[in-house]
């Protein structure tokens, strides 16, 4: 019975020894997926309005060490947590401290040492309104405001690793929805099992661990930074895909691999259908590109009569009609001598054409009576 009982003890034993580091692997990796998909979910947007207005662009200088400055129309912010951006410079051969309140209490005090510009961020989680005042008060004269800015961001990149900087309590963005984070949770458990295969590839397995390693602070600080600070940082979709991308590069590599022999294979086996299909596409195209030409030169001639359209005459403001011009014009041809055929059934255009066109017979005063009324 106990010699029973120690085999088995001693067969599970093995069995733990020999599988612990690969549960440990897979603990790590759970984790891993968890940590991404809570991300996702708290600090990723797709969309997010970056609102900045304005209040001081030019230099202020306070009366008697204080400064109220009143806000304007702030409506664009819709009433959420605010961001304020000031910058301030100190003249002065001596430190100054500068206190910062609204209308209610107040916001922040810092120091600024003698010529030094500085920039302060401050988020009133409250909100700030329309008519309100910042009051800015100094322990003595020399300093100065250079800009304030309101808004509901401190800051922001452009780019495929894009991220914005916004107060902590905002919550106003177009974020991932709770389904969509479980369902990358899940794929990454399934995306986990390609990282296995890497053992005995030592400067892969280096590499892989540094990324891990490097996304994983970078996530903790993001999630972390709300608990210890007034700021919370927002990762765009891009920007959360690169970070992905870079944790699951083994994963993506032999994704990018089976894919591109994947097309290989596919090309190797329709080679003569697939430039079958090219060359029927380009003579279609060879076909059809002179009628889309045409089709182009239409609708191009179409769009520029509709633009030069005039309702108050049913033709294009290009046709000019003769009474606009009759006061100026009328004068200039009556002057000039031309014979005129009794009972014709209109004037002699002949003779007006020529005369505009021959110099022999071309007089000054058809200038302003052919086609320059101006």
């Amino acid at each position: 019975m106990d010699s029973r009982f120690g085999l088995r003890a001693s067969t599970y034993d093995a069995t733990i020894y020999s599988f612990w580091p690969g549960l440990k692997r897979f603990g790590a990796f759970v984790a891993l997926a968890g940590c991404c998909a809570l991300v996702l979910y708290g600090r990723v947007y797709l969309s997010y309005d970056r609102v900045r207005i304005s209040v001081v662009d030019s230099e202020r200088v306070p009366s008697d060490g204080s400064m109220a400055v009143m806000l304007p129309d702030l409506s664009r912010l819709a009433e959420g947590p605010t961001a304020i951006v000031l910058t301030l410079h100190n003249q002065a051969l001596t430190t100054r401290s500068i206190m910062v309140a609204d209308s209610d209490a107040s916001l922040s005090r810092f120091e600024i040492r003698p010529n030094e510009t500085l920039r302060v961020d401050l988020s009133v989680q409250t909100g700030l309104r329309t008519g309100d005042t910042l009051h800015l008060v100094g322990d003595g004269g020399g300093w100065s405001l250079r800009h304030l800015e309101v808004g509901n961001a401190h800051g922001f990149s452009h780019g495929l690793f894009s991220l914005v900087v916004v107060p902590q309590s905002v919550e106003r963005y177009d974020a991932v929805s709770i389904v969509g984070a479980l369902s990358l949770f899940v794929v990454l458990l399934v995306l986990t099992c390609p990282l296995f295969r890497f053992d005995n590839y030592r400067y892969v397995r280096r590499v892989e661990i540094a990324l891990i390693t490097v996304v994983s602070l970078l996530f903790l600080v993001i999630a972390v930074l709300p608990m210890v600070s007034q700021y919370k940082v927002l990762l765009s979709l891009s920007a959360f895909s690169v970070c992905l991308g870079a944790v699951y590069l083994p994963v993506t590599l032999r994704v990018a691999q089976d894919a591109y022999r994947a097309l290989r294979s596919l090309y190797s086996d329709h080679r003569e259908e697939i430039w079958d299909f090219l060359r029927a596409a380009h003579g279609m195209w060879v076909a059809t590109r002179v009628k889309m030409l045409y089709s182009a030169v239409v609708v191009l001639f179409l769009v520029s009569v509709s633009n030069f359209y005039s309702s108050s005459t049913g033709f294009t403001s290009l046709i000019r009609f003769g009474d606009r011009f009759e006061a100026v014009a009328l004068p200039a041809v009556q002057e000039v001598p031309h014979y005129v055929y009794q009972d014709s059934p209109g004037y002699d255009g002949q003779f007006y054409a020529q005369l505009a066109v021959d110099p022999l017979l071309q007089d000054p005063a058809i200038d302003r009576a052919i086609d320059t009324f101006g």
